[in-house]
């Protein structure tokens, strides 16, 4: 467990102002969006329809809160894993199988970003194959959703190595 100390609560202030402000303005923005979204802007009257402008700003509506939801549900995420004691015990225990320094760095970023890219998964087809299908704009299937998953597997894994 972290010890508690002045900096510790330094720092958890600041990180709960940055959370609250983000969601603040995350609140503000959709309230705009939810009172204007009906009403489609001068400049582009002649280019989209209202029925489909309407779709599109529910849409925005929704998923981006959503969005807002799984960034809390992240920054709680990394404030239990930052506050619980979980890293030193993940540095003791890749220590201990007896890799080197640059090995034993790449294990743990390695071990922390499947961590949380599987925490993420489920928002990300709950995003894509219910929110965007809801409104008819998913074009993906599972397929291509599993293939677009291990490219961007291997590129984060070619990057962060």
């Amino acid at each position: 467990m972290i010890q508690l100390n002045a900096l510790l609560f330094i720092f958890l202030a600041l990180y709960l102002l940055q959370s609250s402000t983000q969601a603040y303005l995350h609140r503000l923005n959709l309230s705009y969006l939810r009172r204007k979204g009906n009403d489609v802007p001068e400049l582009l009257r002649d280019l989209i329809d209202g029925e489909k402008f309407k779709k599109i700003s529910a849409y925005t509506v929704e998923s981006d809160q959503f969005s807002m939801m799984a960034t809390l549900f992240d920054q709680g995420v990394s404030l239990a894993i930052l506050l619980s004691g979980l890293l030193p015990w993940l540095v003791n225990l890749i220590h201990s199988w007896g890799f080197g320094v640059i090995t034993g760095g790449l294990v743990f970023f390695a071990i922390l970003s499947a961590v949380t890219h599987l925490l993420r998964l489920p928002f990300g087809l709950y995003d894509t194959f219910v929110i965007e299908e809801r409104y008819g704009f998913n074009t993906m299937t599972p397929r291509m959703w599993l293939a677009d998953l291990a490219k961007s597997l291997l590129i984060v894994a070619v990057l962060g190595g």
